[in-house]
């Protein structure tokens, strides 16, 4: 379960992962919120931040927004604010 979440982040389709595990997409959510207490969506927003904000140093806002898998700038923006309470802005160097 542990790949699965980590590898999750970063695909772009969670059936891939799924299916990389063995099991399919439901199951895997369901898995993951059994055994972690929370949903898979909420730690693929959280994976997906952490590679956002970790790129910010070397890269303006937009393109770390894409490279880490947002659909815009607009997108990391309103989930770094939902789940940190912060903009990406304010993680700049």
């Amino acid at each position: 379960m542990a790949h699965a979440v980590r590898r999750s982040g970063g695909a772009r389709f969670l059936a891939d992962v799924a299916a990389e595990v063995g099991l399919s997409p439901p199951r895997l959510r369901a898995l993951v919120r059994e055994e972690a207490g929370v949903p898979l969506v909420r730690l693929r927003a959280w994976e997906r931040l952490r590679d956002a904000v970790a790129r910010l140093g070397a890269a303006p806002v937009a393109p770390a927004a894409a490279d880490a898998g947002f659909a815009d700038q607009a997108h990391l923006t309103r989930t770094a604010r939902a789940l940190i309470g912060r903009t990406p802005a304010t993680f700049r160097p």
